[in-house]
């Protein structure tokens, strides 16, 4: 059994399964971009390794998954602007451009 280390999930193989577990329990494991991220990056591991066959994705705590983490994360800096848009100063995730 092989595990890869990550601050928002976790990530191990056994037995030509990879599985990746959401591991924000206090925030219901809400998607933020770090978690993403590692998700991503836990994902090409897997499909790069020869002895994975599939991948499990689960989630640790009560919730499997409650959606997107709208909350600013520490160290994100401050959002970007949009000069066209007045009354609104950022994108927000409804803005599919």
């Amino acid at each position: 059994m092989s595990t890869e280390t990550f601050d928002n999930i976790l990530y191990e193989v056994e037995e030509g399964r990879a599985r990746i577990t959401l591991n924000r329990p206090k925030k219901r494991n809400a998607l933020s971009f770090r978690l993403l991220s590692e998700m991503h990056e836990a994902l090409w591991e897997a499909d790069n390794d020869a002895d994975v066959h599939g991948v499990v994705l689960r989630g640790s705590g009560k919730s499997f998954c409650a959606g997107y983490d709208l909350a600013p994360e520490p160290g994100s800096g401050p959002p970007r602007g949009n000069p066209k848009r007045k009354g609104r100063g950022f994108r927000g995730f409804e803005d599919d451009v």
